[in-house]
């Protein structure tokens, strides 16, 4: 399995004189970066009451890892009444 490599952040401008439909913007910015393919998940993550509550840790830790941190940040925030801090200590400490 090739390893994946590091998260490099580069600004990149790109300046339109129209707005353009969604996948032309994405077909131009292949062309200067990786965007990879939508993905599909199976999961319900939006109900969590049915779960206990190492069951609703998890499904916060996978939200978290496929990529939607402020998801997973906002939906603890929804389910347990944590603020903004509290919720985002919570997620990141599921990951460690």
């Amino acid at each position: 399995m090739a390893k994946a490599s590091p998260c490099i952040a580069v600004r990149l401008r790109i300046e339109w004189k129209v707005i353009p439909k969604a996948q032309t913007f994405l077909d131009a910015l292949g062309r200067r970066t990786l965007v990879r393919p939508t993905e599909k998940t199976s999961k319900d993550f939006a109900d969590l009451e049915a779960l206990n509550r190492k069951e609703q840790q998890n499904r916060l830790l996978e939200l978290a890892e496929s990529g939607d941190k402020i998801g997973a940040i906002d939906m603890a925030r929804q389910r347990y009444g944590y603020d903004l801090s509290q919720a985002q200590e919570l997620v990141e400490g599921l990951a460690r």
